[in-house]
């Protein structure tokens, strides 16, 4: 595939996705039900996607639809399911969670404060000349 053809291809996914992200906000505004986003943002210039599992399950982020379309043409990831982003987004929560919770430990209880005590500067000693 020659770099024109390639870029050729991003382009059409990226028209993909957002024609996808189209039909979603119609679907939304028809129904009314939060559950017609399927996950993805509400947003039209970013996607979930999730790399292509390896070893383990994939990772989910959000990119913009142009990345999104170069990652997904590359074969490297994929448009992330609903499950897959609640999950991710869970565990985000959690993490964040987690984390404030490990700053209100390290914060509470008193502190201790060292001080050394001012002492008189004294005056540099000259050096032996032996």
């Amino acid at each position: 595939m020659t770099s024109k053809e390639f870029w050729t291809f991003v382009d059409e996914k990226k028209n993909e996705l957002i024609k996808e992200h189209n039909s979603r906000a119609e679907n939304f505004r028809t129904t009314g039900d939060p559950k017609a986003w399927l996950g993805q943002p509400q947003h039209p210039h970013s996607v979930y996607i999730v790399s292509r599992p390896r070893k383990g399950p994939g990772a989910v982020v959000e990119a913009g639809t142009r990345l999104a379309a170069q990652r997904i043409v590359e074969q490297s990831h994929e448009v992330a399911t609903a499950a897959q982003i609640e999950k991710h987004l869970a565990e985000r929560e959690e993490q964040r969670l987690q984390i404030a919770a490990n700053e209100e430990k390290m914060n509470k209880g008193p502190r201790a404060v060292f001080v050394k005590s001012a002492e008189a500067p004294t005056a540099p000693t000259r050096r032996s000349a032996a």
